[in-house]
């Protein structure tokens, strides 16, 4: 599993924490080998100053409790700024990072985003490689974001619709979500145990070190101070408590941010007794709200915040605006609405809790262990569903005008090799064609044909040739053997061939026309039919090298059957010898649908279409497949992939061709995974 979300890595809170306890918790039950991925932003010197950000250092890789993040970083230039915040269009640079990025994530079975930025990754992944993904929202991703910014809204429909499925932090944000589309679940977020109450000397000695004398209160904020936060607030709500409290009292704040200069002058200026902590690591928190005694949160939203689980379980009391996660957490009783009165509703139930310190936690849990069961069960509900039920968005493929109009400029523009297989595979899959970094089955493909070139492989492509070369390798009674061969039509020598008989051209695909009955065949027609097949170029088709040297010509071969009435192709996926898929072809020769089937080594029925349907009865095992799969790791030895196709006929089995490119590599798999599964056995050679 890959883990894709957005933070300072350098920076433990909220999100930061929260995705650091999920992938704790998920680790733990065993089932999963996880690989987080921090997308980490870049800063310039400016948006340092503003935002009020250290310098951090340029790392690749950050370890937190054994758990090892890959950290990615990107710039989001003024040119991105200005397109998003301004014009409300995707950026540009941006863009290019999650392609990059999204690249990386092809060899994973599922992908876990978190908000935003680690939802477009996951999407973009998920639309080139078929991963199922789900996306984790967490706050401010839903409830504020998408009402400020018509792009950020647009972008979320998007990915909550095409996401597999959607994970809410609170009751209250999945509410909020309701104008954004898809599968939904509510995911609590939980704590660490080492948020707990410590026994009373260890709190006193704590309290102690931080210089706090018997019977002093403390109030206390910590968190970032960002607007939402509605930090502002809390100097009056502080000043009217101060006022209203008799005994000792001492205010504590914990964090920074954009607006804390304002609050710190503020406060100072009220002449208040306040002590100003900063950030600190994560570690120091459990002491620190050991010896709090309430915590205040004045936000104008939340998700669920996880300070205020952190503040109950250390046995602090907890007020807050009513907004949000924050009454599910704390209990509404314990809430202020926002409004006129606000700041001095918030100082009179602070009063009222620091005189009456009733148990709020109310003998609830906060840990991470019923998340991750809910978390692990809607997963393997996905994974072991029926393939095909979660797979990713589908692409877009071009309308049928584009692509013809690409197909056309590819086929009559002299193009190079590299050039027109992009345009190709743009018109044919809708994807682009990723070269330096393929992973897909079709994208490989596509690498093949302009990096693995050997004479061999003309010899083996060549209807004609490839009998004396599988003949080699296996022995001859695996060949149906020639009757004859032609240059051309008009010199076939139809009055030498059996009653049943098939011709086909040795230097193409479909170049074929078949005899079951002499008093009934055309022979005028098959001979246009053949003679406009010689003239093909079907190398330059789709770039298909090993067929530019093939001669072109016409053989005759004894007709087979089966005992089906047809002549099923069994073609087999081989990858560097051994054979690992198949796909069984019925109904070719009749006037029946086409049809697909796929099966692993033991004969299973795959749940996989590529180009035709699966039939309604799956076709039944044939005779000779053991021996289909001896020939056919014999046969690929040695070469990356390699299709080898056979015939079963009066109880013999035949080679019929091999092929190094599946459909080209231009048909795209259904379900999609399945692209990324083949992709990952095929080893392209140095």
């Amino acid at each position: 599993m890959a883990v894709v979300f957005e933070s300072d890595i350098f920076d433990r809170k909220g999100q930061l924490n929260a995705v650091h306890g999920r992938i704790g918790a998920l680790e733990r039950t065993g089932r999963y080998e996880i690989v987080p991925f921090c997308l980490q932003c870049r800063e310039t010197a400016l948006s340092r100053k503003v935002k009020r950000l250290p310098k951090r250092p340029h790392v690749r890789e950050a370890e937190i409790d054994g758990i090892r993040y890959r950290v990615l970083w990107y710039r989001f230039s003024m040119l991105d700024w200005f397109l998003t915040e301004k014009l409300h269009r995707r950026p540009f640079f941006f863009r290019r990072f999650v392609r990059k990025t999204a690249g990386r994530l092809g060899n994973f079975e599922i992908i876990s985003a978190h908000s935003f930025a680690g939802g477009i990754v996951a999407e973009e992944a998920s639309r080139r490689f078929g991963i199922p993904f789900f996306i984790t929202w967490h706050g401010s991703d839903i409830h504020t974001h998408p009402w400020k910014n018509s792009l950020v809204r647009k972008e979320t429909e998007r990915l909550t619709a095409a996401a597999d499925g959607n994970f809410y932090v609170s009751a209250a944000l999945m509410e909020t979500s309701s104008p954004f589309p898809g599968r939904k679940w509510l995911l609590r977020n939980g704590i660490g145990p080492e948020f707990r109450v410590f026994p009373g000397e260890e709190r006193a000695k704590l309290r102690s070190r931080y210089g706090l004398s018997e019977g002093t209160k403390v109030v206390a904020y910590a968190g970032h101070f960002f607007h939402v936060k509605n930090t502002p607030s809390l100097p009056g709500i502080w000043q009217e408590l101060r006022s209203r409290f008799d005994g000792p009292l001492v205010f504590w704040v914990i964090g920074d941010g954009k607006e804390f200069p304002q609050v710190r002058d503020r406060l100072v200026d009220l002449g208040l007794n306040v002590v100003f902590l900063g950030n600190r690591p994560p570690e120091e928190m459990p002491e620190l709200m050991n010896c709090i005694d309430l915590l205040m949160l004045p936000s104008f939203n939340e998700g669920m915040p996880l300070v205020t689980m952190e503040a109950l379980s250390c046995g602090c009391r907890v007020v807050g605006s009513r907004v949000g996660g924050i009454p599910e957490v704390i209990g509404e009783e314990y809430t202020v609405p926002l409004g006129a009165d606000f700041e001095k509703g918030m100082a009179v139930l602070a009063e009222k809790c620091l005189k009456d310190p009733e148990d709020q936690l109310r003998g609830r849990s906060f840990g991470w262990e019923k998340t991750a069961q809910t978390e692990d069960e809607v997963y393997r509900e996905c994974l072991e569903a029926e393939p095909g039920a979660a797979s990713g968005p589908a692409p877009k493929i071009p309308g049928r005008r584009r692509r013809a109009l690409l197909r056309r400029l590819a086929l009559a523009l002299p193009l190079p090799d590299k050039l027109f297989l992009r345009m190709m595979f743009r018109a044919k899959t809708g994807e682009r064609l990723h070269l330096k970094t393929p992973l897909t089955f079709n994208e490989k493909m596509q690498w093949l044909k302009l990096n693995l070139r050997k004479d061999e492989m003309t010899v083996m492509v060549d209807k004609y040739a490839a009998k004396a070369w599988i003949a080699r390798r296996v022995g001859e009674e695996y060949v149906n053997p020639n009757l004859g061969v032609w240059d051309t039509a008009d010199a076939i020598d139809f009055d030498s061939l059996p009653e049943r008989f098939v011709l086909k051209t040795t230097h193409d695909c479909g170049g074929v026309a078949i005899c079951r009955d002499r008093a009934s065949f055309n022979v005028e027609e098959a001979k246009a039919s053949l003679t406009a097949a010689l003239s093909r170029r079907f190398w330059k088709e789709n770039r298909e090298w090993p067929y530019k040297g093939v001669r072109p010509r016409i053989i005759a071969e004894p007709y087979l059957e089966d005992a089906f009435g047809e002549l099923r192709d069994y073609k087999f996926f081989c990858f560097d010898g051994e054979p690992r898929v198949m796909f069984v072809a019925t109904g070719r020769s009749s006037a029946q649908e086409t049809c697909f089937d796929f099966f692993d080594m033991e004969y299973r029925h795959l749940d996989i279409r590529n180009g035709h349907p699966n039939a309604v009865v799956p076709p039944q095992k044939p005779e000779g497949f053991g021996k289909m799969k001896e020939l056919a790791a014999k046969l690929s030895a040695g070469w990356p992939f390699l299709r080898v196709d056979f015939y079963e006929a009066g109880g013999r089995v035949y080679v019929g061709e091999l092929t190094f490119y599946h459909w080209s590599g231009f048909v795209p798999f259904d379900p999609r995974r399945w692209d990324r599964k083949l992709g990952s056995w095929i080893n392209l050679p140095v």
